[in-house]
């Protein structure tokens, strides 16, 4: 790993988002973002992730990582959990819809669903 657990911990807790993925908003989708293009390529080597830049008003490059597949997302947050303080609460939730269910046939069964739907609510009250 380039840098800690720690580090990691800091720069999401400050910079990170914990939200839903646009496509169906039944699973969590972490994005970080920084205009320092090397701690997120540092990232991207650390983390399994999407990374793509645009460029602001000002002509800085923005940088923005997105964990989108569950076993990258439960590595991540499991990694940095322990250190995190501010996204603590919403990582918790997000660690729990992830541990919690599978698919049969590409679809969640309706029990996982019951089971996913306060979780999501928590998750979506507190964005």
């Amino acid at each position: 790993m380039r840098h800690s657990a720690e580090y990691w911990a800091g720069l999401f807790d400050g910079e990170g988002h914990i939200g839903l993925a646009p496509d169906n908003h039944l699973r969590p989708l972490l994005t970080m973002g920084s205009t320092h293009e090397g701690i997120m390529q540092d990232f991207r080597e650390d983390f399994p992730c999407t990374l793509q830049h645009r460029t602001l008003p000002s002509g800085k490059v923005y940088w923005n990582a997105r964990l989108v597949r569950a076993e990258h997302i439960l590595n991540f947050l499991d990694q940095v959990l322990p250190y995190l303080a501010i996204k603590k609460d919403k990582a918790d939730i997000a660690l729990e819809i992830l541990r919690g269910g599978y698919k049969e046939y590409g679809r969640f069964t309706s029990s996982e669903l019951n089971r996913r739907a306060p979780l999501l609510d928590q998750l979506r009250s507190r964005q």
